[in-house]
């Protein structure tokens, strides 16, 4: 099986642990009484522990929200006392906040482990294979940089029960995918946020300007920024059109093209480390985790 077929199959098992796991978290999120995405922050705060947390490290990770959005939320959750503005700016985790990660996480795990369809042996076996994929991407040279998946590392769990680790070990390749990404989108002349609303017409999801700015409002941008973005975007000749009517160019689409099979060869450069076999023992793993997931209770 191809990688990129592979990384697919794993992104849509990884999609199927989440019914199993959500009603969980869902009481220990109304019992806190924070929007769901406040939890992105929490457990994000976790990961940099003991270090504070600013907009300016939220950013390195997703650019493309603004940095007064991110201000506001963290403001947000230290309102509710589960975070401390240790410095202007800096914040760190409450005695609440690293209470109620813990309950989120555990309360996630502990639904997951009862979830797993596989045999415990292989079960094993996938965390074994993921396990070495895992480590490859986080001790391979640069590029990219492997901060993300650095980060994401820091919450990973034993290896019993497996199914906890099979879900980490999903989220820190995401993450190290987000790591090859932002190396491959930083190397053009395009801002964070002109190269989102570019990435929004390359996906079809929206093909106005209007229809951007209402893709992109969780990014916390005023419109204007992405009036201004179609202009950078007209001016490099990537996109055509009027405001109501936009498409790529073809200089748009080989652009955006180039940019993704960048991020993909970077990638999937450490994957070397399994065999054409272990691949295709890989893919079964995943096919029958996902079918088993999937079955109704």
């Amino acid at each position: 099986m191809e990688n990129l077929a592979l990384w697919h199959l794993m992104r849509d098992a990884w999609r199927a642990i989440n019914p199993h796991f959500e009603p969980a978290i869902q009481a220990v999120i109304d019992e806190a009484h924070l929007e769901p995405r406040a939890w992105g922050l929490l457990l994000a705060t976790q990961n940099f522990g003991p270090e504070e947390v600013t907009p300016g490290h939220l950013l390195v990770r997703s650019p493309y929200t603004s940095a007064e959005y991110y201000l506001y939320q963290l403001k947000s959750i230290t309102s509710a006392g589960y975070m401390a503005e240790v410095n202007p700016g800096k914040f760190r985790l409450t005695a609440s906040g690293r209470q109620a990660v813990k309950r989120f996480i555990d309360r996630a795990r502990f639904a997951m482990a009862q979830a797993d369809p596989l045999p415990t042996a292989d079960s094993s076996r996938l965390v074994d294979l993921l396990d070495k994929l895992v480590d490859s991407c986080l001790n391979h040279p640069a590029p990219p940089n492997p901060w993300s998946i650095q980060l994401s590392y820091q919450l990973i769990p034993g290896k019993n029960p497996p199914l906890p680790f099979i879900e980490q070990a999903f989220t820190c390749l995401d993450a190290y995918r987000d790591d090859a990404h932002l190396t491959a989108w930083r190397s053009s002349n395009l801002s964070a946020t002109t190269f989102e609303a570019l990435t929004v017409l390359w996906n079809g999801e929206a093909t106005s300007l209007n229809g951007i700015v209402r893709k992109l409002a969780r990014r916390g941008h005023d419109p204007k920024i992405y009036s201004a973005a179609l202009s950078d975007l007209r001016h490099n000749g990537y996109v055509a059109g009027a405001r109501t009517a936009l498409r790529l160019t073809p200089a748009g689409q080989v652009y955006r093209d180039q940019v993704e099979a960048k991020t993909n060869e970077m990638f999937f450069q450490a994957w070397d480390v399994i065999s054409d076999d272990q691949k295709i023992e890989l893919e079964q793993l995943l096919t029958r985790l996902q079918d088993g997931l999937e079955q109704p209770a």
